[in-house]
């Protein structure tokens, strides 16, 4: 595991690490992604996937990502956490977007960023 990826895992509240995605989670997390093929790519999602997603959403990218983090999180079941996120992000350099999901969930542990107990 990457230094940076080790240094994020442990500003996380623990608690968040392995709580599963609630779907309230996941349209949060879909408006923070930009390319959402290659994130859906990223996640697992097969290019029939991709193309169901395109064609059932077509031009609204927003419906398109929501449905992306909807069909990663019906693959991975119980398994859709941040900590799974985390791990995949590290195979793709999504470090600044895992930061960006981790502040809008409110994971972050700011004793630990701050440096204060």
């Amino acid at each position: 595991m990457m230094a940076a990826t080790l240094k994020l895992l442990k500003s996380i509240k623990p608690a968040a690490l392995d709580k599963p995605f609630t779907n309230a989670d996941l349209s949060i997390i879909a408006r923070l992604v930009v390319e959402w093929e290659d994130k859906a790519r990223g996640l697992g999602l097969t290019e029939a996937e991709i193309d169901n997603i395109q064609n059932d959403f077509y031009r609204n990218s927003k419906m398109q990502k929501a449905a992306m983090m909807r069909t990663w999180k019906k693959k991975m079941a119980f398994k859709a956490t941040l900590r799974e996120l985390i791990a995949i992000s590290g195979k793709h350099k999504w470090r600044q977007f895992i930061y960006k999901v981790c502040e809008a969930l409110d994971c972050i542990n700011t004793a630990s960023v701050t440096g204060k107990t």
